[in-house]
């Protein structure tokens, strides 16, 4: 059984909290109360809601976000609830608004949410001094 940890690093392209994105739902430890399914979509939140998982239709895990509670760093460096300001002054990192955050072409897989929703470029930055990391999510 693998067990969630919220303070593991995020890891691009293969998960975060110790669990991997292809592990399966009967691999976790997960209580029948942790799991909902909306519109035929299977997920659960984990840790008081420090992670998300999103579900295959066969229970492989597909997606995984960091939320507020998740200590775990991106890269060592990244993590949930710090300054937008490190996203919004790189060189590496650009607002995608399909995506609805933060991603970089050398880090596949990752996007990183600020904590403001449908958000234009133009509204990220001008509130960036005020936006924090609101979720990290590998896929």
């Amino acid at each position: 059984m693998i067990l969630a940890d919220e303070n593991m690093d995020i890891i691009p392209h293969v998960g975060l909290g110790g669990i991997k994105l292809g592990d399966f739902l009967g691999d976790l430890k997960i209580t029948k109360n942790e799991i909902k399914v909306v519109n035929s979509q299977k997920m659960a939140v984990l840790n008081d809601g420090a992670i998300f998982i999103l579900f295959s239709k066969d229970s492989k895990v597909i997606q995984l976000s960091a939320r507020d509670g998740y200590k775990g760093k991106l890269l060592g460096i990244y993590s949930v609830g710090e300054s937008i300001l490190n996203f919004v002054n790189s060189n590496d990192w650009f607002f995608s608004e399909s995506d609805d955050g933060f991603i970089n072409d050398n880090v596949p897989g990752v996007v990183v949410h600020p904590n403001l929703e449908d958000a234009t470029p133009e509204e990220i930055v001008g509130k960036k001094n005020l936006l924090t990391v609101a979720e990290i999510t590998v896929s």
